[in-house]
């Protein structure tokens, strides 16, 4: 079983709980349905923020699993994988889905993972699923930015094969890239912004996010060819990047919703 990062959010359950509500309850309801919804990666205190904008936007009534996508916390192991231990979290215990883990195993891309002890980016988006979903569950995939073209493709093949409509999609980045230079960092960003603000384009948000070295951009990427043609992306942005901030810490920049 999986056990709170500490640093990523309060143990105690009951500020946590105070916490998540504050994010949430100074948002509007916008009701929107996802098909996708990128998530980022980094703990309450840098993305408390826009996790709040993002997840109110959220209409989650019709979901219950969440297929969560990211960058493994090390980069050691296996570069597309996944993990079948529970998540728990001072709000609760969230179980693995096993049928939709069983058929991963089955598919000759996937690697089980034993070795990791803590997935940040998978416990960031339970928390906020846990106030929003009585009852749900999840599965916690992996994979990399290094991952091979050809291995990817199949993978994204395999979670498309055996994702059903109750799924929630959620993958995980920052959507902010990083350098020393501000004005390097503000090119950088609206860059990859525009791959997805107007007309999806998935093979330059590819190409951008690997020459931008963006956390997550291969994550993403996955859900974007799943979701294919004909998507609405919704834009949550974070309160202003400071060049201070931003030199000490690779912070959240920005969130967003795919739906028709």
């Amino acid at each position: 079983m999986f056990e709170s990062s500490s640093g990523y959010y309060p143990n105690n359950p009951h500020t946590l709980e105070k916490d998540l509500k504050e994010f949430l309850g100074e948002n509007p309801r916008l009701g929107i349905k996802p098909d996708l919804v990128v998530a980022p990666e980094e703990g309450l205190s840098d993305c408390g923020e826009v996790y709040g904008r993002l997840y109110s936007a959220l209409d989650l009534s019709k979901f219950n699993n969440a297929v969560i996508i990211g960058n493994a916390p090390i980069n050691t192991g296996p570069e597309i994988s996944f993990v079948e231990e529970s998540f728990k979290t001072p709000l609760g215990t969230v179980e693995v889905d096993k049928n939709f883990t069983t058929q991963l195993k089955l598919a000759e891309n996937f690697e089980k993972r034993d070795d990791l002890f803590h997935i940040p980016f998978v416990e960031m988006q339970t928390i906020f699923l846990q106030m929003k979903l009585d009852d749900f569950k999840i599965v916690p995939i992996m994979i990399n930015n290094s991952a091979e073209d050809d291995k990817w493709e199949d993978a994204v093949k395999t979670i498309e094969d055996i994702l059903n409509p109750q799924d929630l999609l959620i993958t995980c980045s920052n959507l902010a890239t990083s350098d020393k230079d501000q004005k390097m960092i503000k090119k950088y960003d609206s860059n990859i912004l525009r791959c997805l603000r107007d007309d999806i384009n998935r093979e330059k948000f590819r190409k951008r996010g690997q020459n931008y070295n963006l956390s997550g951009w291969r994550a993403v990427s996955t859900g974007l060819e799943i979701l294919g043609d004909g998507k609405t992306f919704h834009l949550f942005g974070h309160k202003v990047r400071t060049p201070d901030k931003i030199l000490k810490t690779k912070t959240t920049g920005f969130a967003g919703i795919c739906f028709d």
